[in-house]
């Protein structure tokens, strides 16, 4: 299983229509691929009209917040692609493979770096310490 996600994330390969194909035929869908700016249109027109409306006290705020996650979930299912530009980024929701991921013991996943701003939030908290990342 590690072998077909490794390829799912790692675009080298295959680009654009190729990668959505390839993925398609592990059984992970998405919103289809639009030239040069992926699926950046359509997230920003979600939450400017998620933003418009009026939320309650006890509303659900996962479909304010993230309206594209909440959509493509409903839609694609637990797993899918999108495209952020001309890069395809995968969103696993399974645990079992959440757990995979993590787990990482094949070093086939990268660990993200974090802008400074965002090393000034967490500093050397839980979060930071699980995914390896230290503070300069």
């Amino acid at each position: 299983m590690t072998k077909g996600v490794k390829e799912q994330i790692e675009p080298r390969e295959t680009h654009g229509r190729d990668m959505l194909s390839t993925l398609k035929g592990q059984g992970i869908k998405g919103p289809p691929y639009r030239f040069i700016h992926g699926n950046n249109k359509e997230v920003t027109k979600m939450k400017q009209k998620a933003l418009s409306k009026s939320v309650g006290l006890t509303d659900d705020l996962f479909p304010k917040v993230e309206p594209h996650f909440y959509t493509w979930t409903n839609r694609y299912g637990k797993n899918f692609v999108y495209w952020n530009d001309a890069r395809a980024e995968l969103v696993i929701s399974e645990p079992e493979l959440i757990k995979e991921v993590l787990k990482n013991s094949e070093q086939i996943f990268q660990k993200k770096q974090l802008s400074d701003i965002g090393m000034k939030f967490l500093e050397n908290g839980l979060i930071s310490i699980v995914l390896g990342i230290r503070s300069q």
